[in-house]
């Protein structure tokens, strides 16, 4: 009985985990972090837009990878 419940854990910690928004909201953070300390460069205010739109769109649950 067990086994069941683990499995059923499992699938249910898979149905709620959207990976693609996970990822998202890594890669998003990772570039504010790069734009925020290259700040006056044009690849860090590049990366703060483009990392402002992921982090975004990863907490919302969209998720674009």
């Amino acid at each position: 009985m067990a086994k069941t419940k683990s499995s059923t854990l499992a699938s249910t910690l898979k149905e709620n985990l959207n990976v693609k928004a996970v990822a998202s909201t890594v890669i998003g953070g990772a570039l504010l972090l790069y734009a925020y300390k290259n700040r006056s460069s044009k690849l860090g205010k590049l990366a703060s837009v483009a990392g402002s739109s992921l982090l975004g769109r990863g907490l919302s649950g969209v998720g674009i990878l």
